[in-house]
């Protein structure tokens, strides 16, 4: 059920990749929350929705700007606001076998790794993922 919505919001994304708003980062991050709150659904489909919303505004307090311009910087500070609304909204910790047991050692990588260069932060993360993942 997870994957086969996973995938339906992968197909949306593919098919609407022309109307994304590259130009402006928390646009992008509010058009991905709208499709995944539209094509995912369940519990999993809502608290996604949350962090990225959370995500979006984090992007409109630090400072807008083209998708192309990210910062890994900001990306991390929009992970920790996504994982705090999950941890508020869904009541849920690290431990819990959710997918804060994902979200939670990523974070942890790109906030200790801040000088790796990004082949090697973008392993390490995923690693950290790939870990996370066999405790949900």
């Amino acid at each position: 059920w997870y994957q086969r919505r996973v995938r339906g919001v992968i197909k949306q994304l593919q098919a609407k990749t022309s109307g994304l708003d590259f130009s402006s980062f928390s646009l992008f991050l509010t058009q991905l929350s709208d499709i995944v709150e539209e094509h995912m659904g369940g519990t999993s489909g809502a608290l996604y929705t949350i962090g990225l919303t959370a995500a979006a505004g984090q992007v409109r307090i630090s400072g807008d700007m083209p998708c192309d311009k990210v910062t890994r910087t900001l990306l991390t500070e929009c992970l920790d606001s996504a994982v705090h609304a999950v941890v508020k909204y869904g009541k849920a910790q690290e431990g819990d076998c959710t997918m804060l047991d994902v979200l939670c050692p990523v974070l942890r990588v790109m906030e200790l790794n801040k000088e790796a260069d990004l082949k090697t932060l973008t392993a390490m993360c995923s690693k950290a993922a790939d870990t996370g993942v066999l405790k949900t």
